[in-house]
């Protein structure tokens, strides 16, 4: 799809990227997808950011998460109990939309002119911001 197909979507209200945690996919009228919000999952985000703010370290996040047997985003195919890891919350805290910011063109590649390379630029916000 090209970058004006691109921002069509993303101006009918529908994701560009794949799934969240703390949100569902789901069918949107005239194709695309919307995010919408799950609300045990979006309970489970605010406590995170709230273990966090309270100056918890991600290890620490983690064993609560673990202890209280919270359900993590994507189990490991290779282990028998589903775990949280300190990185997957990390990523989590530093994804934009948790704040309400979406994010497209993540990379922007330009070449690099008299070589065959690329340059990667920054990220543009979908929302102005």
């Amino acid at each position: 799809m090209t970058h004006r197909g691109l921002e069509g979507v993303l101006l009918r209200g529908c994701t560009l990227g794949g799934r969240c945690y703390g949100y569902r996919n789901v069918p949107a009228e005239g194709g695309g997808v919307k995010l919408v919000i799950h609300p045990e999952e979006a309970a489970m985000v605010r406590r995170i950011f709230e273990l966090l703010a309270n100056g918890l370290s991600l290890k620490s996040i983690a064993a609560e998460l673990n202890r209280a047997k919270v359900s993590p985003p994507r189990p490991r195919i290779t282990s028998k109990h589903a775990s949280w890891c300190p990185t997957a919350i990390r990523e989590m805290l530093r994804r934009e939309l948790y704040v309400g910011r979406v994010i497209r063109n993540r990379s922007r590649f330009t070449k690099v002119p008299g070589t065959n390379r690329r340059w990667r630029g920054h990220a543009r916000r979908a929302n102005g911001g």
